[in-house]
């Protein structure tokens, strides 16, 4: 347990609500307030210890408290804190980045496109997926198949992907939705197999809105909102083959 840290907390939740607007519409009264972490565990400010098994919003991978990134990140900030690759521009340390995350990718991926998270991410996958079909003559690919209960970024794009939210963005009529297979809740699938039940209403919703309207799959692996739903291993091999044979990309 860390030393007991003499700020007020209450103060701080003060200051909090009158400047901060939290995504979700976090804050107030319950706000954790977390002053550190190291490893897999964060403090607050009572010097409380938390076991962070979430890894902050799914994204630390590699722990808190790390000085030696701590360092390679200041070195670099210390060279060229940040600069546009956009248009005509680069610099080594993206080229270097990006050649380390290709000869790591699985399949034949050859190229790194950078984002500032997962929502911007797929801003940019829903852009190059359209962009796809209408180079290849099919600009009325434009619809995109996501599961109910997933969760696909905070942006416009991501929000409406999502399920759309009042007074932000509504549910749009080029997302299509499908049911995420449940292995706790096989009643739901009429006690048939779930990778069978799911893959023939993938089938009957592309026959309902034509495969030539339909641009790509976007999807989670694990479905996060719906409660961290792992998906069957023969899911996505059996999904994925149809989603090729009727030519709709797919983006995970």
């Amino acid at each position: 347990m860390a030393d007991t840290f003499d700020a007020d907390t209450k103060a701080w939740t003060a200051r909090d609500a009158a400047v901060l607007q939290h995504p979700g519409g976090g804050g107030g009264d319950h706000t954790l307030f977390l002053t550190h972490g190291k490893g897999c565990h964060v403090w607050d400010m009572e010097g409380r210890k938390y076991l962070d098994a979430q890894g902050g919003a799914w994204l630390n991978m590699v722990g808190y408290g790390r000085n030696d990134l701590a360092q390679v990140a200041a070195e670099q900030m210390a060279r060229l804190g940040t600069f546009s690759i956009g248009f005509d521009y680069a610099n080594t340390a993206s080229v270097e980045f990006a050649e380390k995350l290709v000869a790591r990718a699985p399949g034949n991926i050859a190229k790194v496109r950078f984002a500032t998270g997962g929502g911007e991410a797929d801003d940019h996958a829903l852009q190059l997926a359209r962009l796809y079909h209408s180079r290849r003559g099919f600009p009325k690919r434009r619809k995109i198949l996501v599961h109910r209960e997933a969760y696909h970024g905070g942006t416009m794009a991501g929000v409406e992907l999502t399920g759309g939210r009042p007074g932000y963005a509504e549910a749009s009529d080029a997302v299509i939705f499908l049911t995420p297979p449940r292995p706790y809740h096989p009643e739901l699938y009429g006690n048939r197999d779930m990778t069978e039940y799911c893959v023939d209403e993938l089938r009957r919703v592309i026959a309902e809105h034509g495969a030539d309207s339909i641009a790509a799959m976007f999807a989670e692996l694990m479905i996060g909102p719906g409660g961290m739903i792992p998906l069957p291993d023969d899911y996505w091999p059996a999904m994925s083959a149809v989603l090729k044979e009727n030519g709709i990309l797919f983006v995970a």
